[in-house]
C-alpha cells in the first residue's frame, strides 16, 4: 500500500480535547484530493499522448500525400515527354512521305517532258 493509503485508513489515537473524527476526515479529504489530482494529470497526459499521436499522423498522411503529389507530377511529365516524342515521330514519318510524293510528282513530271521532247 502506498504511504496515503496507509494515511487515509491509519486510526489515529486521539489527543486530550481533540475529536476523533476531524483528523481522519482530514487525511481522507487529504487523499481524496491527491487521488484527484493524479487522475486530473493521468488525464492530461492521455490527453497530450492523443494530440501528438494525432499530429504524428497527420505529418505522416500530409508526407503522404507530398510523395504521391511527386509521382504524380513525374508520371504526367513522362507522359507529355512520351506524347511529344510520338508527335515528332509521327511529323518525320509525315515529312518522309511528303518528300517521297514529291519525288514521285517530280519523276511523273520528268517522264512526262522526255514523252513530249520525243
Amino acid at each position: 500500500m502506498s504511504s496515503w493509503s496507509n494515511l487515509a485508513h491509519a486510526k489515529t489515537p486521539p489527543q486530550p480535547g481533540q475529536q476523533t473524527a476531524a483528523p481522519s476526515s482530514s487525511s481522507a479529504s487529504s487523499f481524496e484530493l491527491f487521488k484527484k489530482q493524479a487522475r486530473e494529470k493521468e488525464e492530461r497526459e492521455r490527453a497530450m499522448k492523443a494530440q501528438e499521436e494525432l499530429l504524428k499522423q497527420q505529418k505522416a498522411q500530409a508526407e503522404k500525400d507530398r510523395i504521391k503529389q511527386a509521382e504524380e507530377k513525374q508520371r504526367e511529365k513522362a507522359e507529355e515527354e512520351m506524347m511529344e516524342r510520338v508527335r515528332k515521330q509521327h511529323m518525320a514519318e509525315q515529312e518522309k512521305q511528303q518528300a517521297e510524293i514529291d519525288r514521285q510528282k517530280m519523276r511523273e513530271q520528268e517522264r512526262r517532258k522526255r514523252e513530249a521532247v520525243s
